[in-house]
């Protein structure tokens, strides 16, 4: 390289430091401007810190109360969902009410037009009130004239209703005279029957010699006859002090078999003649019972005497004796004609008997049944019955095993 292009060329490189540091003064003056920009921007980046840093402290609080803000919310939507599902009710309970509020109201239509028929036929009732009350007047006239006839007819009655009771004590009176009578006029036939019983029995037994066969065949007779109105007087007895309410009862231990078998002892003979089957159950254990001995032997004797007397030839009787609870209970059962429907709810009625009763036995009195449905009744026992036509008769009797009950009385049925 010569010497010019030397010299050119540090020229040169000068002019290029010359622009650099021309340019770097620009950049370093730029820079310094920067520096004190950056130191501003700095300034401004710290109070953007601090506001920054408030600003967060902020927003957390915000965000807590967002928080709280949200579960209010939870709580408004499920109140929200009550209160729509409410509401949806409500709307149907209003549908409801306006459906019916649209049936009233067409109802309060038409009610309008009856009510304008019911005040029309009401201008015409007036009209019809004014005629009744006229009637009425007439009538009110009319009722004090009979109200004046009434009264004079009550006097009547009353007069009349003490005449009745009068009339009725001295009936009461005369029933009294009668059961009275009955009684005494029993006791005085009794006498000269029994008197008679004696005597007949003395002859048929040979005490007077001997008699014939015609003679013993009459004798039988008038015995038979002689015992039928002995049985008769004794239950008329018996009635009237039933009736007069003047029967004792004198409970002592009494054996129940003892007296069943003794009794159909007695009815052997018309057991046998008529070929009747008799089947008897006595429970085991029952205990002697405190019983009035003759109103048991009635007992007995009635049901059994019955039984034989309204069974067929060949048909059966079945006696049972058991304890029922805290009772003693008697049954006999028949197979026999039993006891028409129509008639049952009066077969303890005193003097009644059954219509088939009296065309197969027409000498019976009608006396027994009565009499020992009242003595067991107020003794503290019952009687009952169940019965088919044609079919036969069970009669029942409960007695308490604490016995019967001790009554007072100046006599003892018999």
């Amino acid at each position: 390289m010569n010497k010019k292009s030397a010299i050119s060329s540090s020229s040169n490189t000068i002019l290029k430091l010359k622009v650099l540091a021309k340019r770097k003064e620009g950049v370093r003056r730029k820079l310094v401007v920067t520096a004190k920009e950056k130191e501003g921007v700095r300034d401004k980046l710290a109070m953007t810190a601090k506001q920054l840093a408030v600003t967060a402290k902020e927003k957390e609080r915000i965000r807590r109360k967002l928080v709280v803000t949200a579960k209010e919310k939870e709580s408004v939507r499920r109140k929200l969902e009550i209160t729509a599902e409410t509401l949806r009710l409500k709307a149907k309970q209003l549908a409801a009410i306006a459906k019916e509020k649209e049936r009233i109201r067409r109802k309060l239509v038409v009610t309008a037009k009856e009510k304008e028929s019911v005040r029309r036929k009401l201008v015409v009732t007036a009209k019809e009130k004014e005629r009744i009350r006229r009637k009425l007047a007439v009538t009110a006239r009319e009722k004090e004239s009979i109200r004046s006839k009434l009264a004079v007819t009550a006097k009547q009655l009353a007069a009349s209703a003490k005449k009745i009771e009068s009339a009725n004590q001295e009936l009461r009176s005369l029933d009294l005279a009668k059961d009275e009578f009955v009684s005494i006029a029993s006791h005085q036939l009794r006498t000269p029957l029994a008197a008679l019983k004696g005597y007949i029995g003395m002859l048929l037994d040979g005490d007077r010699g001997p008699i014939n066969d015609k003679q013993r065949e009459y004798l039988e007779a008038v015995k038979n006859a002689n015992d039928r109105m002995i049985r008769l007087i004794t239950a008329l007895l018996n009635v009237s002090r039933v009736d007069l309410n003047v029967f004792a009862v004198e409970p002592e231990p009494v054996n129940f078999e003892e007296v069943a078998l003794s009794m159909l002892k007695e009815l052997e003979g018309d057991i046998k003649d008529k070929k009747l089957r008799v089947e008897t159950s006595f429970e085991k254990g029952i205990p002697l019972l405190n019983a009035d001995p003759n109103i048991t032997r009635m007992i007995f004797q009635n049901l059994l005497t019955n039984a034989v007397k309204y069974t067929p030839a060949e048909g059966s009787i079945t006696l049972n004796i058991k304890k029922d609870g805290s009772a003693i209970l008697i049954s006999v059962a028949d197979t026999g004609y039993g006891i028409p429907k129509m008639a049952q709810s009066k077969i303890f009625t005193k003097m009644f008997r059954a219509d088939n009763a009296r065309v197969k036995d027409p000498n019976g009195t009608g006396l027994g049944l009565y009499i020992i449905k009242a003595t067991i009744e107020q003794t503290g026992g019952k009687i009952w019955f169940t019965s088919k036509e044609n079919k036969g008769s069970t009669f029942y009797v409960s007695i308490p095993l604490a016995g019967m009950k001790k009554k007072a009385g100046s006599k003892r049925l018999e």
